[in-house]
C-alpha cells in the first residue's frame, strides 16, 4: 500500500495496490489508522443503483456479497430499497400512504414526495439520523442493519435527476455483522453518482460535489451526538464512483479521480476534520495519478 500524507495534521490518503481484478470492499485485517494502529470502525463506499437497492452487479454486487450472510439469501436487495427509502421518507417527514409500502414498486412516487418538499425543508449539508433500527422500531429485527444516516446534498444537482432521483446523498448504513469476520467493518457508505449526462464540466462539479459530500458525511457522522471513538469511522474505502458505467463520454477516469480527491480534501478543510485515514482502491491506478497529478 502507498501512503501519502494530506495538508491537513491527522488526515491521510492512502492507495491500494494492484491484487487480484478488484480491490475488495471489505478486508478480514490490515486498516491502519493515522497513528499507525488498528483502525476500530472502517466503512467503505458503494456506488449505489438510482433504485436504491444493494446488490446487482458491478461493486453494488460485492458489497451484496459481503454483508449478506448466506449465498441464497435474496432478501438484502428489496429489504434495502425499503429501508434506504424509508429513511428518505423520515427525513423529510413524509408519512407513508395507507396500503403503500416504501418498496420498489412505490419508489418514484415517494422520491417524487421527497423533491417537491426538499425546497422549504432546508435540509441541505445536514446529517439525518433515523431511529427505526432500535427497539420497537420497524427495521428492530432486520438480519443486516444497526442504524442508519443521511446526509443530504450541500449542493442539489440538478441537472442528474434520473428515476426521480437526484445524486449525491450519502446514507451510513451500520453492518449487525462485520463483513470478513472483521470487527472493524462497521459500515458501508452508499452514494448514488452523477450519471454522465449534461456537459462534462456539469459531471466533474457534479463530482467533486460527491467527493465534499464523502467527507462532510464522515465529519458530521463522527460528531454526532458525542458519539464515543469506537463508533467514529476512522478508515473509509473509496471506490471511483461515477467512473464506470455513469462516467461521462467526454471526461476521463484519471478526471473522475481528481474530482472525487479535491471534493474530499476540500470538505476536510471546510470542516476541519481529523482522525480518518482515506484509502483509494486501485481501479487502474487512477486515483493515486490523479493525486499525483494534483500535487505536481
Amino acid at each position: 500500500m502507498n501512503n501519502e500524507s494530506l495538508e491537513i495534521a491527522t488526515i491521510a490518503y492512502t492507495f491500494e495496490e494492484k491484487v487480484g481484478h478488484f480491490t475488495s470492499v471489505y478486508e478480514p485485517s490490515g486498516y491502519p489508522n493515522v497513528e499507525g494502529k488498528p483502525s476500530v470502525c472502517m466503512g467503505s463506499l458503494n456506488a449505489g443503483d438510482e433504485q436504491l437497492y444493494i446488490g446487482g452487479a458491478a461493486i453494488n454486487k460485492a458489497f451484496n456479497i459481503a454483508i449478506r450472510e448466506k449465498d441464497n439469501d435474496a432478501t438484502l436487495h428489496d429489504l434495502s430499497i425499503e429501508m434506504h427509502l424509508s429513511c428518505y421518507l423520515d427525513c423529510y417527514d413524509i408519512k407513508e400512504e395507507e396500503d403503500v409500502l416504501p418498496d420498489k414498486y412505490s419508489r418514484t412516487k415517494y422520491l417524487t414526495m421527497v423533491n417537491n418538499k426538499y425546497a422549504l425543508s432546508k435540509k441541505a449539508g445536514t446529517l439525518h439520523h433515523y431511529d427505526a433500527f432500535k427497539q420497537g422500531g420497524k427495521f428492530e429485527n432486520n438480519p443486516y442493519f444497526t442504524d442508519m444516516f443521511l446526509y443530504i446534498s450541500e449542493t442539489r444537482l440538478c441537472d442528474f435527476l434520473s428515476n426521480s432521483l437526484y445524486p449525491g446523498d450519502i446514507f451510513i448504513d451500520i453492518l449487525k455483522n462485520p463483513p470478513c469476520n472483521n470487527g472493524a467493518n462497521k459500515a458501508m457508505l452508499y452514494c448514488v453518482g452523477p450519471k454522465g449526462m449534461s456537459s462534462a464540466e456539469n459531471f466533474k462539479d457534479a463530482v467533486y460535489i460527491v467527493g465534499k459530500n464523502i467527507a462532510n458525511a464522515i465529519y458530521h457522522y463522527n460528531n454526532y451526538n458525542n458519539r464515543i471513538d469506537t463508533e467514529r469511522i476512522d478508515y473509509v474505502r473509496i471506490c471511483l464512483i461515477s467512473g464506470g458505467n455513469f462516467k461521462h463520454d467526454d471526461v476521463s477516469r484519471i478526471e473522475v479521480a481528481e474530482c472525487l480527491i479535491k471534493g474530499i480534501r476540500d470538505g476536510n478543510i471546510q470542516t476541519h476534520s481529523k482522525n480518518v485515514v482515506y484509502n483509494f482502491a486501485f481501479d487502474n491506478n487512477a486515483f493515486k495519478i490523479a493525486y499525483d497529478t494534483l500535487n505536481e
